[in-house]
C-alpha cells in the first residue's frame, strides 16, 4: 500500500538460548536444502515447491512478488456495481491457475489521493543502510518508511477456502466500497489447488498511526466479523523482503489480535 520466530526453549543444557534458535535454523536450511535437492533431481521437475514450515523470506518475498506480478481483479465502481464483482470474483472459484494474483477493492476515496511514496527511495537508503555494516533495526527500518512517505499497512488474515473466505471477502468489499469505514482497500488471494487457505489484507494508510490500525482491527471484529487470529504487518517490511526468518532477525510483523468467544478480541505488540 509475517510471522516472529518461536520461543527459546525454558531450559538449555550446555548452551545459551542463543545456541538453540542458531540450532533450530540450522536444522530448517538442513530440511530447506532437503526439499530443493530432491525436486531437482526429480525427474520430469520443474518447480520446487516448499512447505510452509521450510520456507525462508526469499521463498516468501519470491511468492509474493510472483503474485503482484499476476492480473489483479480490480473492482471499478465506475463500471459495475459492488454485488455484480462479489458475485463474480468468489475468492474460492478464481484459481490462480487463471493468471489471477489478487482479487481487490479500494475505497472510493482513494481514487482522489495521490501516491507520494518513493519506493526508489526507501530501497536506496536500505541498501546504504545494510552496505553501512550496521545491524538494522525496526526504528531505522521506521525512520527511512516515514522518510521515503511509505507508510502503509495491512492486517493479515489467514482463512479456509470456501464459504469462510467468500463470506469474510464480501463483508469486507462491501465496507471497503460504502465509503465509511477506516480501510484504504484490501486483496485476497484466489484459490490455490496446492494450499487450502487464502490470505487477505486489509490496509490502512499509515503504520505509524496506532490509533488508525487499531480503528481498521476494531471494524474487522466488530462491523465484519473476523473471529479468526490476525497479524498486523507494515508494508515497509514487505518491500524490503522482510519476512519470517529474515537473514536479520526483524520481525515482520507489530501487532498481533487474538479473539476469545468470552472476552472478545485483545492486540498485543509482537514480542
Amino acid at each position: 500500500m509475517a510471522s516472529s520466530s518461536g520461543e527459546p526453549g525454558t531450559s538449555n543444557p550446555g548452551g545459551t538460548s542463543d545456541d538453540t534458535e542458531r540450532d533450530s535454523v540450522d536444522s530448517v536450511v538442513t530440511v530447506r536444502q532437503l526439499y530443493v535437492t530432491v525436486a531437482k533431481t526429480k525427474p520430469g521437475s520443474r518447480q520446487v515447491v516448499l512447505p510452509d514450515d521450510v520456507k525462508d523470506a526469499k521463498d516468501l518475498a519470491a511468492e509474493a512478488q510472483r503474485a503482484d506480478d499476476a492480473e489483479w481483479l480490480v473492482h471499478d465502481p465506475l463500471a459495475e456495481t459492488i454485488d455484480h464483482f462479489i458475485t463474480h470474483s468468489k475468492p474460492s472459484e478464481i484459481s490462480i491457475d487463471s493468471g489471477v494474483g489478487w482479487i481487490c477493492v479500494m475505497s472510493p476515496s482513494s481514487d482522489h489521493e495521490e501516491d507520494d511514496s518513493n519506493l526508489d527511495g526507501l530501497l536506496d537508503d536500505w541498501h546504504d543502510l545494510i552496505s553501512s555494516g550496521q545491524t538494522p533495526t525496526l526504528e531505522m527500518v521506521k525512520y527511512i518508511a516515514q522518510a521515503n512517505l511509505v507508510t502503509s499497512g495491512k492486517w493479515l488474515i489467514y482463512l479456509e477456502t470456501g464459504p469462510k473466505v467468500d463470506h469474510a471477502w464480501e463483508k469486507v468489499a462491501r465496507c471497503i466500497a460504502s465509503g465509511d469505514s477506516p480501510i484504504s482497500s484490501a486483496k485476497v488471494s484466489p484459490f490455490n489447488p496446492k494450499d487450502s487457505q487464502h490470505v487477505m489484507c486489509v490496509y490502512n494508510l499509515d503504520f505509524t498511526d496506532v490509533d488508525q490500525v487499531m480503528a481498521v482491527e476494531k471494524c474487522l471484529r466488530r462491523r465484519v466479523g473476523i473471529k479468526c487470529n490476525m497479524k498486523y504487518k507494515p508494508d515497509v517490511c514487505t518491500h524490503l523482503g522482510i519476512y519470517r526468518r529474515n537473514e536479520w532477525g526483524l520481525k515482520p510483523t507489530i501487532f498481533n489480535s487474538d479473539y476469545d468467544l468470552k472476552r472478545g478480541s485483545r492486540v498485543t505488540e509482537t514480542s
